[in-house]
């Protein structure tokens, strides 16, 4: 095992001396999908895609009517039973959905995943939601979109084409993580009459960073690279993304999403602290639905999982909508 890591070490390095490391590193950071800790769930959903100019188009996963996997029998209860283990973090899930007949004119919720996962990453919130009477779609993660902007393209695209072919049903938008940057860049083109933001990317060049000393600490072959080359890496990264970099921020969206949000976050998530997101939130001025989460085992990755306390959150603010 030692002989075939120090074989990769060299290759690694003979690469890097080719091509240069940050435009390995910039590769990989672009089209990642290994989201530690998420859970991804296929029960014959449909996958579409939405299209805007005839050819640029975005794959989401419409959860209006889920079927049984490789089935066209539709399901009307999803159950999930399991235990989850993240660091040392143990606990279970014991989840029920029931679906009925979604009504012509429900409303519809976008899902927009975050950085490194993919779209079935989201499929619990998804099935809770359809539950709920809400028709959700999921929409490809940043990294499954490409080329690689940060999902902001995608979510322009979007909010044309759901301004033009679903006017008059109510829209509400949820983004996890990364997610509410794509939140905030549609509903600057087609407001929403709701969004709901868990962990939301607080500052983008931080949370990489994060990201980039945790493998560096799980992976000799990730340590081979140096350190220098991932900050190229991810500078590269976001200059041809040609997002501004001030978009990648909290204080952005904090500023420019609608009023009508609800913002959930951890006091002990060390990428998206809630404290952060509450200060700044107050200083932009806005009155978002704030919502803490306060136990040690609510770190990043496990708010991605359907956790009861969560649901709750979620279920609260929407029937609050109708009110």
């Amino acid at each position: 095992m030692m002989s075939k890591q120090v074989g990769w070490s060299v290759l690694i390095l003979a690469v890097c001396a080719l091509t240069a490391c940050s435009s390995l590193v910039e590769r990989q950071m672009a089209t990642h999908q290994g989201f530690r800790g998420a859970l991804s769930l296929d029960v014959g959903q449909v996958k579409r895609e939405l299209c805007v100019q005839g050819n640029r188009c975005t794959q989401v996963i419409d959860w209006g009517h889920p079927k049984a996997h490789e089935s066209d029998e539709l399901l009307d209860k999803l159950s999930l039973k399991m235990d989850v283990a993240i660091n040392e973090h143990e606990f279970e899930l014991n989840n029920t959905y029931q679906f009925e007949s979604l009504a012509d004119d429900a409303p519809i919720v976008l899902i927009f995943p975050g950085y490194g996962m993919r779209a079935e990453h989201m499929s619990m919130t998804a099935a809770h939601l359809r539950s709920l009477g809400l028709h959700p779609f999921v929409v490809a993660s940043p990294t499954e979109q490409q080329p690689f902007n940060f999902g902001v393209q995608g979510a322009r695209d979007l909010a044309v084409v759901f301004a033009e072919q679903y006017a008059g049903r109510d829209l509400y938008l949820l983004g996890f993580s990364l997610g509410s940057l794509a939140v905030t860049e549609f509903s600057l083109l087609h407001e929403p009459k709701g969004a709901i933001l868990i962990a939301p990317l607080l500052e983008f060049n931080a949370s990489a960073m994060q990201l980039i000393d945790m493998r560096r600490r799980n992976s000799r072959l990730a340590r081979v690279i140096p350190q220098s080359s991932y900050a190229e890496g991810l500078s590269r990264l976001v200059e041809r993304s040609e997002i501004d970099p001030a978009k990648l921020s909290w204080e952005y969206a904090a500023e420019h999403l609608p009023n009508n949000v609800l913002v959930m976050g951890s006091t002990f998530d060390s990428m998206s602290q809630y404290t952060e997101l509450e200060r700044i939130t107050g200083a932009q001025g806005r009155d978002f639905s704030m919502f803490a989460l306060t136990e040690p085992m609510h770190i990043h990755p496990t708010l991605a999982l359907p956790l009861p306390e969560i649901e709750s959150a979620i279920s609260d603010w929407l029937s609050g909508q109708s009110q």
